[in-house]
């Protein structure tokens, strides 16, 4: 550890202390953990593959850092970033499960937006005062 401090975005000593992988079920519902099971935000076939490998009705993921919930054959979620989001403002997903079904929702944070998005809202805001004239 540096400086004996501990970071935790993606740090040696945290993968450590995590499973690589990691299966429980709530209310009937098969769910999956993994921090990476795919790179792309636009094409999810990899972590559906892998939610079918690990035999899951419902894959979390991480690692994107931009949040996703998508159904197909099963439910693929990726809550973003609370502090380090990618594209996308800040966010965490709220699972709701009852009586075997379950329902997301992505949940937009306060806080420090990427670059891309500053730079998105800041085009925005200048067609819109551009419009006014």
């Amino acid at each position: 550890m540096r400086n004996s401090k501990l970071t935790f975005d993606d740090s040696p000593e945290l993968r450590k202390l995590l499973p690589e992988r990691m299966k429980f079920e709530v209310e009937g519902v098969r769910i999956g953990v993994v921090h990476e099971a795919g790179l792309s935000v636009m094409d999810t076939t990899a972590q559906g593959y892998l939610a079918k490998e690990m035999e899951v009705d419902v894959l979390i993921f991480g690692h994107l850092h931009r949040p996703i919930i998508e159904r197909k054959d099963v439910m693929l979620v990726c809550p973003g970033s609370p502090t380090k989001p990618r594209m996308s403002n800040p966010s965490v997903v709220e699972l709701i499960i009852e009586k075997g079904s379950i329902e997301g929702r992505i949940i937009t944070l306060e806080g420090d937006s990427c670059g891309y998005i500053k730079f998105r809202d800041a085009l925005k805001r200048q067609k819109e005062e551009e419009g006014h004239k």
